[in-house]
């Protein structure tokens, strides 16, 4: 399943390898595979282009360096995490990928 998500963000790969581990109990409600879904898609998007990436000049207002995205960035990342929930639960609701995209619904 995860192979069709990076097919359709990644118009050339010549090698990908992803590993999770997680002591989250599965079925909790806990929204871990929203998280997942997200971190997974960013980090696809940002590597292969489609989203902006921060250069190390560009901080947030805090002083940390945690990455600034656009609105359009963060609606194409609540999209394909949205599409990977659908893979992993078949009719998801759209919030917990929406929590984990933007921080509040």
């Amino acid at each position: 399943m995860w192979l069709l998500v990076v097919c359709a963000l990644c118009s050339t790969v010549s090698g990908v390898h992803i590993s999770v581990c997680s002591d989250l109990p599965t079925g909790a409600g806990l929204g871990s595979s929203a998280a997942f879904a997200t971190c997974l898609v960013t980090s696809l998007l940002t590597a292969f282009g489609h989203i902006s990436s921060q250069s190390p000049q560009q901080q947030a207002r805090d002083g940390s360096d945690k990455l600034q995205m656009t609105d359009r960035d963060l609606k194409l990342i609540n999209d394909w995490a949205f599409i990977v929930e659908k893979i992993i639960h078949g009719r998801p609701s759209g919030i917990d990928n929406s929590v984990s995209t933007y921080g509040t619904v």
